[in-house]
Protein backbone atom coordinates (compact mmCIF):
# COMPACT_ATOMS: atom_id res chain seq x y z
CA UNK A 1 0.00 0.00 0.00
CA UNK A 2 1.47 3.68 -0.88
CA UNK A 3 1.70 6.09 1.76
CA UNK A 4 -1.47 8.60 2.41
CA UNK A 5 -0.13 11.23 0.89
CA UNK A 6 1.10 9.71 -2.57
CA UNK A 7 -0.73 9.57 -5.58
CA UNK A 8 -3.00 6.79 -6.92
CA UNK A 9 -4.93 6.25 -9.53
CA UNK A 10 -8.51 5.09 -10.57
CA UNK A 11 -9.73 3.44 -13.22
CA UNK A 12 -12.97 4.63 -15.10
CA UNK A 13 -15.03 1.36 -15.01
CA UNK A 14 -17.19 0.26 -17.80
CA UNK A 15 -19.88 2.02 -14.95
CA UNK A 16 -19.00 5.75 -16.27
CA UNK A 17 -19.11 3.49 -20.00
CA UNK A 18 -16.10 4.98 -20.68
CA UNK A 19 -12.11 4.00 -21.10
CA UNK A 20 -9.40 5.56 -19.09
CA UNK A 21 -8.21 6.75 -15.75
CA UNK A 22 -7.64 10.01 -13.81
CA UNK A 23 -4.55 10.36 -11.44
CA UNK A 24 -5.64 11.90 -8.06
CA UNK A 25 -3.78 13.03 -4.97
CA UNK A 26 -4.86 12.46 -1.31
CA UNK A 27 -3.27 15.22 -0.22
CA UNK A 28 -5.57 17.59 -2.13
CA UNK A 29 -3.33 19.41 -4.68
CA UNK A 30 -3.95 17.56 -7.70
CA UNK A 31 -7.37 16.62 -7.17
CA UNK A 32 -9.29 16.96 -10.49
CA UNK A 33 -12.37 19.50 -10.00
CA UNK A 34 -15.63 17.18 -9.04
CA UNK A 35 -18.23 18.06 -11.62
CA UNK A 36 -22.23 17.39 -11.05
CA UNK A 37 -25.22 18.06 -11.87
CA UNK A 38 -28.50 19.16 -10.32
CA UNK A 39 -27.58 21.87 -7.57
CA UNK A 40 -25.10 23.65 -5.31
CA UNK A 41 -21.78 21.49 -4.79
CA UNK A 42 -22.27 22.17 -0.67
CA UNK A 43 -24.69 20.11 1.09
CA UNK A 44 -27.63 21.61 1.22
CA UNK A 45 -26.14 25.28 0.36
CA UNK A 46 -25.35 25.17 4.34
CA UNK A 47 -28.11 22.97 5.41
CA UNK A 48 -26.99 20.13 7.56
CA UNK A 49 -29.53 18.23 7.39
CA UNK A 50 -28.76 17.27 4.00
CA UNK A 51 -25.81 16.16 2.22
CA UNK A 52 -24.93 15.30 -1.53
CA UNK A 53 -25.16 12.05 -2.93
CA UNK A 54 -22.83 11.60 -6.33
CA UNK A 55 -24.48 9.64 -8.47
CA UNK A 56 -22.44 7.26 -10.55
CA UNK A 57 -23.68 7.81 -14.43
CA UNK A 58 -26.31 10.00 -15.65
CA UNK A 59 -30.00 9.97 -14.11
CA UNK A 60 -31.22 6.47 -15.47
CA UNK A 61 -33.44 3.96 -13.94
CA UNK A 62 -29.88 3.00 -12.51
CA UNK A 63 -30.60 5.07 -9.11
CA UNK A 64 -33.94 4.71 -8.70
CA UNK A 65 -34.52 3.62 -5.18
CA UNK A 66 -33.40 6.97 -4.64
CA UNK A 67 -35.54 8.24 -6.86
CA UNK A 68 -38.22 6.73 -4.70
CA UNK A 69 -36.71 8.14 -1.84
CA UNK A 70 -36.95 11.78 -2.84
CA UNK A 71 -40.42 11.48 -4.20
CA UNK A 72 -41.83 9.39 -0.68
CA UNK A 73 -40.43 11.86 1.23
CA UNK A 74 -38.19 8.82 3.18
CA UNK A 75 -35.22 11.02 3.23
CA UNK A 76 -37.51 13.85 5.13
CA UNK A 77 -38.85 11.42 6.76
CA UNK A 78 -35.06 9.60 8.18
CA UNK A 79 -34.02 13.53 9.06
CA UNK A 80 -32.96 14.29 6.12
CA UNK A 81 -35.02 17.66 5.76
CA UNK A 82 -32.75 19.47 3.35
CA UNK A 83 -32.67 16.14 0.65
CA UNK A 84 -34.11 17.14 -2.63
CA UNK A 85 -33.32 16.07 -6.21
CA UNK A 86 -30.71 18.41 -6.23
CA UNK A 87 -28.65 16.56 -4.12
CA UNK A 88 -28.36 13.44 -6.32
CA UNK A 89 -25.38 14.53 -8.67
CA UNK A 90 -25.25 13.21 -11.79
CA UNK A 91 -22.17 12.55 -13.26
CA UNK A 92 -21.11 11.85 -17.27
CA UNK A 93 -18.09 10.33 -16.54
CA UNK A 94 -15.66 13.11 -16.48
CA UNK A 95 -14.47 12.58 -12.68
CA UNK A 96 -15.10 9.66 -10.35
CA UNK A 97 -17.03 9.28 -7.08
CA UNK A 98 -14.10 8.51 -5.23
CA UNK A 99 -12.75 12.08 -6.46
CA UNK A 100 -15.50 14.18 -5.78
CA UNK A 101 -15.81 12.52 -2.14
CA UNK A 102 -12.49 13.09 -1.68
CA UNK A 103 -12.69 16.37 -2.78
CA UNK A 104 -15.48 17.45 -0.30
CA UNK A 105 -17.97 17.74 -2.97
CA UNK A 106 -19.98 15.23 -2.08
CA UNK A 107 -20.42 13.14 1.16
CA UNK A 108 -21.83 9.86 0.04
CA UNK A 109 -21.34 8.13 -3.77
CA UNK A 110 -22.21 5.11 -5.48
CA UNK A 111 -19.09 2.87 -7.46
CA UNK A 112 -18.23 -0.17 -8.22
CA UNK A 113 -16.00 -2.29 -5.91
CA UNK A 114 -13.81 -2.50 -8.92
CA UNK A 115 -13.13 1.07 -8.60
CA UNK A 116 -13.46 1.89 -5.12
CA UNK A 117 -11.33 -1.05 -3.69
CA UNK A 118 -8.15 -0.47 -5.88
CA UNK A 119 -8.02 3.03 -4.94
CA UNK A 120 -8.23 2.18 -1.48
CA UNK A 121 -4.85 -0.16 -1.48
CA UNK A 122 -3.40 2.73 -2.89
CA UNK A 123 -4.02 4.81 0.19
CA UNK A 124 -7.36 6.16 -0.67
CA UNK A 125 -9.14 6.92 3.04
CA UNK A 126 -12.44 5.61 1.81
CA UNK A 127 -14.93 2.36 2.93
CA UNK A 128 -17.71 0.69 1.61
CA UNK A 129 -20.89 0.94 3.26
CA UNK A 130 -23.11 -1.41 0.90
CA UNK A 131 -23.99 -1.84 -2.45
CA UNK A 132 -27.10 -1.73 -4.35
CA UNK A 133 -26.58 -4.19 -7.00
CA UNK A 134 -25.11 -7.65 -5.25
CA UNK A 135 -24.62 -9.64 -8.09
CA UNK A 136 -21.93 -8.61 -10.65
CA UNK A 137 -23.56 -6.77 -13.52
CA UNK A 138 -20.66 -7.55 -16.34
CA UNK A 139 -21.65 -10.51 -18.69
CA UNK A 140 -20.19 -11.50 -21.99
CA UNK A 141 -22.95 -10.35 -24.57
CA UNK A 142 -22.89 -12.34 -28.23
CA UNK A 143 -25.75 -12.39 -30.84
CA UNK A 144 -28.16 -15.27 -31.74
CA UNK A 145 -28.15 -13.67 -35.53
CA UNK A 146 -24.49 -13.51 -35.92
CA UNK A 147 -21.73 -15.95 -33.74
CA UNK A 148 -23.65 -16.69 -30.71
CA UNK A 149 -21.27 -17.82 -27.26
CA UNK A 150 -23.59 -19.97 -25.26
CA UNK A 151 -20.58 -21.37 -22.63
CA UNK A 152 -17.50 -19.61 -21.36
CA UNK A 153 -15.27 -22.42 -23.20
CA UNK A 154 -16.62 -20.91 -26.52
CA UNK A 155 -15.03 -18.11 -26.42
CA UNK A 156 -11.93 -19.73 -27.43
CA UNK A 157 -10.62 -18.11 -30.57
CA UNK A 158 -13.84 -15.48 -30.30
CA UNK A 159 -12.95 -11.67 -31.11
CA UNK A 160 -14.00 -10.30 -27.45
CA UNK A 161 -14.88 -6.32 -27.55
CA UNK A 162 -13.98 -4.33 -24.28
CA UNK A 163 -13.95 -1.09 -23.44
CA UNK A 164 -10.32 0.28 -21.82
CA UNK A 165 -11.64 0.44 -18.45
CA UNK A 166 -13.08 -2.72 -18.07
CA UNK A 167 -9.60 -4.64 -18.79
CA UNK A 168 -8.93 -5.78 -15.43
CA UNK A 169 -12.70 -7.54 -14.88
CA UNK A 170 -11.73 -9.08 -18.60
CA UNK A 171 -8.76 -10.47 -18.14
CA UNK A 172 -10.04 -11.30 -14.23
CA UNK A 173 -12.51 -13.38 -15.77
CA UNK A 174 -10.45 -15.17 -18.44
CA UNK A 175 -8.34 -16.09 -15.40
CA UNK A 176 -11.21 -17.19 -12.70
CA UNK A 177 -12.06 -19.72 -16.11
CA UNK A 178 -8.61 -20.90 -16.73
CA UNK A 179 -8.44 -19.35 -20.14
CA UNK A 180 -5.73 -18.00 -21.41
CA UNK A 181 -5.58 -14.24 -23.06
CA UNK A 182 -4.18 -15.75 -26.32
CA UNK A 183 -6.92 -17.92 -26.55
CA UNK A 184 -8.95 -14.93 -27.49
CA UNK A 185 -8.86 -11.96 -29.31
CA UNK A 186 -9.70 -8.65 -27.61
CA UNK A 187 -10.27 -5.54 -29.38
CA UNK A 188 -10.78 -2.03 -27.79
CA UNK A 189 -14.18 -0.41 -28.00
CA UNK A 190 -16.55 1.75 -26.66
CA UNK A 191 -20.09 1.73 -25.14
CA UNK A 192 -21.92 1.25 -28.14
CA UNK A 193 -23.09 -1.90 -29.61
CA UNK A 194 -23.19 -1.07 -32.91
CA UNK A 195 -19.92 -2.85 -33.69
CA UNK A 196 -21.04 -6.21 -32.68
CA UNK A 197 -24.50 -5.83 -34.39
CA UNK A 198 -22.29 -5.10 -37.51
CA UNK A 199 -20.37 -8.30 -36.96
CA UNK A 200 -16.77 -6.24 -36.07
CA UNK A 201 -16.09 -8.68 -32.79
CA UNK A 202 -18.23 -11.79 -31.79
CA UNK A 203 -18.81 -10.91 -27.90
CA UNK A 204 -18.79 -7.72 -25.83
CA UNK A 205 -18.02 -7.33 -22.09
CA UNK A 206 -21.04 -5.23 -20.82
CA UNK A 207 -23.30 -4.03 -17.75
CA UNK A 208 -26.18 -6.38 -18.52
CA UNK A 209 -28.82 -4.21 -17.70
CA UNK A 210 -27.71 -1.85 -20.69
CA UNK A 211 -26.39 -2.82 -23.72
CA UNK A 212 -28.10 -6.55 -24.18
CA UNK A 213 -31.92 -4.02 -23.43
CA UNK A 214 -30.38 -2.29 -26.43
CA UNK A 215 -30.00 -5.36 -28.83
CA UNK A 216 -33.33 -6.44 -28.26
CA UNK A 217 -34.73 -3.02 -29.23
CA UNK A 218 -32.56 -2.75 -31.95
CA UNK A 219 -34.21 -6.20 -33.17
CA UNK A 220 -31.26 -9.04 -31.99
CA UNK A 221 -31.87 -11.86 -29.81
CA UNK A 222 -29.23 -11.05 -27.12
CA UNK A 223 -26.98 -14.17 -25.45
CA UNK A 224 -25.52 -13.54 -22.57
CA UNK A 225 -22.69 -14.98 -20.14
CA UNK A 226 -23.17 -13.21 -16.23
CA UNK A 227 -19.86 -12.99 -14.69
CA UNK A 228 -21.00 -13.26 -11.38
CA UNK A 229 -21.89 -17.05 -12.18
CA UNK A 230 -18.91 -18.12 -13.63
CA UNK A 231 -16.22 -17.25 -11.55
CA UNK A 232 -15.97 -13.29 -10.92
CA UNK A 233 -18.52 -12.56 -8.23
CA UNK A 234 -18.32 -8.60 -6.97
CA UNK A 235 -20.87 -6.03 -6.34
CA UNK A 236 -21.50 -3.03 -7.93
CA UNK A 237 -23.35 0.16 -6.82
CA UNK A 238 -21.04 0.62 -3.64
CA UNK A 239 -21.75 2.85 -0.97
CA UNK A 240 -18.94 4.87 -0.22
CA UNK A 241 -17.85 7.51 2.13
CA UNK A 242 -14.59 8.83 2.97
CA UNK A 243 -13.69 7.50 6.78
CA UNK A 244 -13.83 11.09 8.05
CA UNK A 245 -17.47 11.43 6.89
CA UNK A 246 -17.94 7.88 8.53
CA UNK A 247 -16.46 9.39 11.98
CA UNK A 248 -18.23 12.81 11.95
CA UNK A 249 -21.45 12.31 9.82
CA UNK A 250 -21.89 8.34 11.03
CA UNK A 251 -26.02 9.14 12.26
CA UNK A 252 -26.41 11.37 9.02
CA UNK A 253 -25.24 8.90 6.99
CA UNK A 254 -27.21 6.03 8.66
CA UNK A 255 -30.42 8.16 8.03
CA UNK A 256 -29.50 8.23 4.73
CA UNK A 257 -29.04 4.37 3.86
CA UNK A 258 -32.64 4.18 5.88
CA UNK A 259 -34.09 5.85 3.54
CA UNK A 260 -32.58 4.14 0.44
CA UNK A 261 -33.42 0.80 2.06
CA UNK A 262 -37.23 2.12 1.71
CA UNK A 263 -36.48 3.44 -1.73
CA UNK A 264 -35.33 0.52 -3.03
CA UNK A 265 -38.02 -1.64 -1.84
CA UNK A 266 -40.14 0.16 -3.52
CA UNK A 267 -38.24 0.38 -6.90
CA UNK A 268 -38.06 -3.39 -6.64
CA UNK A 269 -42.02 -3.85 -6.16
CA UNK A 270 -42.29 -1.19 -8.62
CA UNK A 271 -40.32 -0.98 -11.92
CA UNK A 272 -42.77 0.56 -14.03
CA UNK A 273 -42.94 3.94 -11.55
CA UNK A 274 -39.41 3.38 -11.77
CA UNK A 275 -38.62 4.14 -15.02
CA UNK A 276 -41.24 6.65 -15.21
CA UNK A 277 -39.62 8.61 -12.37
CA UNK A 278 -36.16 8.56 -14.77
CA UNK A 279 -38.09 9.39 -17.97
CA UNK A 280 -40.29 11.95 -16.96
CA UNK A 281 -38.54 13.64 -13.78
CA UNK A 282 -34.90 12.68 -12.47
CA UNK A 283 -33.67 12.01 -16.19
CA UNK A 284 -36.49 13.84 -18.06
CA UNK A 285 -33.05 16.26 -19.81
CA UNK A 286 -31.54 12.64 -21.24
CA UNK A 287 -34.77 12.28 -23.35
CA UNK A 288 -34.70 8.23 -22.04
CA UNK A 289 -37.02 5.81 -23.77
CA UNK A 290 -39.59 4.63 -21.13
CA UNK A 291 -39.52 0.86 -22.71
CA UNK A 292 -35.82 0.81 -22.29
CA UNK A 293 -35.94 2.32 -18.95
CA UNK A 294 -38.88 -0.26 -17.92
CA UNK A 295 -36.70 -3.05 -19.34
CA UNK A 296 -33.93 -2.08 -17.50
CA UNK A 297 -35.32 -1.64 -14.32
CA UNK A 298 -36.45 -5.54 -14.89
CA UNK A 299 -32.76 -6.63 -15.68
CA UNK A 300 -31.58 -4.21 -12.40
CA UNK A 301 -33.83 -6.47 -10.11
CA UNK A 302 -32.67 -9.88 -11.02
CA UNK A 303 -29.12 -8.23 -9.47
CA UNK A 304 -30.50 -6.62 -6.58
CA UNK A 305 -32.55 -8.75 -4.98
CA UNK A 306 -30.92 -12.55 -3.88
CA UNK A 307 -31.41 -14.68 -0.82
CA UNK A 308 -29.40 -13.15 1.38
CA UNK A 309 -31.01 -9.80 0.63
CA UNK A 310 -34.78 -11.73 1.24
CA UNK A 311 -32.88 -12.71 4.95
CA UNK A 312 -30.90 -9.71 5.71
CA UNK A 313 -32.38 -6.59 4.03
CA UNK A 314 -31.46 -4.61 1.17
CA UNK A 315 -27.80 -3.32 0.47
CA UNK A 316 -26.01 -4.97 3.02
CA UNK A 317 -23.14 -7.75 1.90
CA UNK A 318 -22.72 -10.92 3.97
CA UNK A 319 -19.14 -12.01 5.36
CA UNK A 320 -19.34 -14.76 2.72
CA UNK A 321 -19.62 -12.03 -0.06
CA UNK A 322 -17.64 -9.87 1.15
CA UNK A 323 -14.69 -12.34 1.11
CA UNK A 324 -15.79 -13.36 -2.69
CA UNK A 325 -14.97 -10.04 -3.51
CA UNK A 326 -11.80 -9.99 -2.30
CA UNK A 327 -10.96 -12.68 -3.91
CA UNK A 328 -12.47 -11.32 -7.13
CA UNK A 329 -9.93 -8.54 -6.52
CA UNK A 330 -7.24 -10.53 -6.80
CA UNK A 331 -8.26 -11.67 -9.50
CA UNK A 332 -8.39 -8.76 -11.43
CA UNK A 333 -4.90 -7.49 -9.99
CA UNK A 334 -5.81 -5.85 -6.59
CA UNK A 335 -4.25 -8.16 -3.94
CA UNK A 336 -3.89 -7.07 -0.41
CA UNK A 337 -7.17 -6.17 0.69
CA UNK A 338 -8.65 -7.58 3.66
CA UNK A 339 -12.66 -7.31 4.33
CA UNK A 340 -11.83 -5.11 7.03
CA UNK A 341 -9.64 -2.75 4.88
CA UNK A 342 -12.58 -2.21 2.12
CA UNK A 343 -16.20 -2.92 3.83
CA UNK A 344 -17.87 -1.40 6.94
CA UNK A 345 -21.61 -3.05 7.02
CA UNK A 346 -22.06 -1.64 11.07
CA UNK A 347 -24.68 0.73 10.12
CA UNK A 348 -26.34 -1.21 7.22
CA UNK A 349 -26.55 -4.10 9.85
CA UNK A 350 -27.74 -1.66 12.73
CA UNK A 351 -30.57 -0.38 10.52
CA UNK A 352 -32.02 -3.61 10.00
CA UNK A 353 -31.73 -4.77 13.99
CA UNK A 354 -33.70 -1.77 14.85
CA UNK A 355 -35.84 -2.05 11.95
CA UNK A 356 -36.56 -5.31 11.17
CA UNK A 357 -39.62 -4.73 9.47
CA UNK A 358 -37.30 -3.33 6.62
CA UNK A 359 -36.47 -6.84 5.97
CA UNK A 360 -38.54 -7.64 3.20
CA UNK A 361 -39.21 -10.69 0.93
CA UNK A 362 -39.13 -9.74 -2.83
CA UNK A 363 -39.09 -11.84 -5.78
CA UNK A 364 -35.57 -13.38 -6.53
CA UNK A 365 -35.23 -13.87 -10.56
Amino acid sequence: MTEPNSPWTISRRGLFRLGGAAAVSIGGASLLAACGSGGDSSAGAGDTKALNFQLSWIKDVEFAGSYFAVEKGYYREAGLTGMTAANLLANPGSTTPEEVLLSGKAQIGLSSIASTAPAIAKGAPLVVLGAVLQKNPYCVLSLKEKTPVNTVAELKGKRVGVQNGDMPTWKGFLKANGIAESDVETVSTQFSPEPLEQGKFDALICYKPNQPVLVRHAGFTPVTIGLADHGLPFVNLAYIVTKDTLATKRDMIKSFLTAEVRGWIDAVRDPVQAAKYAVDTFGKDQKLDLSVMTDEAHIYNSLIVTEETNKNGLLGLSDALMASNINSLGLMGTSGLTTQKVFDMSIIREIFAEKPELIVQLPVT
